[in-house]
């Protein structure tokens, strides 16, 4: 069963993805990935499939049953993604605790994840997050500003 909040991230992405508002989305494995990720989840192709495996679809998926899908996915609390990223980020983190330099955090967003960035894209927006322009990020202020924004339950 779906919480309010996570019924509302659902219906957001499916609506996303229903452009001619016919009230269904394509039933394939691309499309499901891309409005699970929009819904603020983060499976892999391999989760997906799983997820397929046994599920008679037309060709298309209705809200209802898109909402019925989401239903089955792990949503983790804010408190559990905040403490993910904490610990990911612990890696950077050796020399000065709870900071990461400007130039660790553009390798991250170049190099690593699922959705690279060009270097130049990475630098805009890491300036955004050093405030002292001395180079350095506090993590627990990143971690907090992208969760503001990302949906997550708590």
């Amino acid at each position: 069963m779906l919480t309010d909040e996570q019924k509302k991230f659902a219906t957001w992405a499916f609506e996303s993805l229903d452009g001619r508002r016919t009230g269904t989305i394509p039933s394939n494995k691309e499309t499901l990935l891309e409005a699970i990720r929009l819904s603020g989840l983060n499976p892999s192709e391999n989760d997906v499939e799983q997820l397929m495996r046994g599920q008679e679809f037309g060709l298309t998926l209705s809200k209802d049953e898109f909402l019925m899908i989401m239903s089955q996915m792990e949503w983790k609390s804010t408190e559990e993604v905040k403490n993910t990223l904490l610990d990911d980020f612990g890696i950077f983190t050796n020399q000065h605790p709870g900071v990461i330099t400007t130039e660790e955090l553009v390798y991250v967003l170049t190099r690593e994840g699922r959705e690279r960035i060009s270097v130049g894209e990475a630098k805009h927006i890491v300036e955004k997050f050093d405030i002292d322009q001395e180079g350095n990020i506090c993590i627990d202020k990143l971690i907090d500003t992208v969760l503001a924004v990302t949906p997550v339950t708590s």
